[in-house]
């Protein structure tokens, strides 16, 4: 008996899953490689990467303020112009991002303006990882690991 009624809730939990489906909230083009996202709560959320067309790699930032139904292309500063790999907020306000570049870059205001934030490395330098707990202490790794 035991046997069965495993059998028959296994059965439906196929069921469930076969069901389940994913819905495209929005298209990024198909120039654009995204790397990576981060939902900061149920409606705020950022995603990360580089659009390839136009002659090179130019670094993007989308936001989105109502859980992915529409996304922001958010304006970045010419010194990220480059790869952007990684993205990490600890608040609704407060974020960084990394890439191919130097340096990394620090939020105050959700993404409205980035500034500087010089990294220990050397020139051309990628970070691939980075992880902040407060404005204070992070993590940061490079492409080598």
């Amino acid at each position: 008996m035991k046997k069965i009624i495993f059998a028959v809730l296994i059965f439906q939990f196929s069921i469930v899953i076969a069901n389940a489906q994913w819905v495209i909230q929005y298209t990024a083009g198909n120039e654009c490689i995204l790397n990576n996202i981060q939902f900061i709560d149920e409606n705020t959320g950022y995603v990360v990467g580089q659009n390839m067309a136009y002659g090179g790699p130019s670094g993007k930032i989308y936001k989105t303020t109502n859980g992915g139904l529409n996304w922001s292309d958010l304006n970045l500063p010419s010194s990220m112009n480059n790869f952007i790999y990684n993205l990490n907020f600890f608040n609704g306000s407060t974020g960084y991002v990394c890439g191919h570049f130097t340096d990394i870059f620090k939020t105050t205001n959700g993404g409205l303006n980035w500034i500087v934030v010089p990294a220990p490395g050397f020139p051309n330098q990628a970070y691939n990882a980075i992880k902040f707990f407060n404005e204070q202490t992070g993590y940061l790794a490079d492409r080598d690991g």
